[in-house]
């Protein structure tokens, strides 16, 4: 697929939020990590790449890169809710990601 057959909301999702994947890993690697539990860099990590995997999957039009970033923003927001509490406010981003990728989910393969 070239750049100019993927739908522009696609183009704009995937490089804003790789940008944030990133941002987001720099910044926790500079982060004093002293009061969340040991495990929590791995899961941190294996979120983040699951999430690049996603946003792969989303550059290539295919629909299991929906449903991958669907399941990593439910995994996510399962772990906010038991650690620091429900916040609408971090959905946002994620459901405008969601919507744009279901509003092209036929296109997809």
């Amino acid at each position: 697929m070239n750049f100019d057959d993927r739908p522009g909301p696609i183009n704009a999702i995937c490089l804003v939020w790789t940008l944030l994947i990133g941002y987001s890993l720099y910044n926790f690697s500079n982060a004093n990590l002293s009061g969340l539990p040991e495990w929590f860099s791995a899961y941190y990590l294996a979120l983040s790449v699951g999430q690049l995997i996603a946003i792969v999957g989303y550059w290539q039009m295919r629909k299991w890169g929906v449903l991958l970033f669907t399941s990593m923003i439910v995994i996510e927001q399962g772990m906010l809710i038991g650690y620091v509490g429900f916040n609408p406010l971090s959905l946002m981003l994620p459901l405008i990601v969601l919507f744009v990728g279901m509003a092209h989910y036929n296109e997809m393969r």
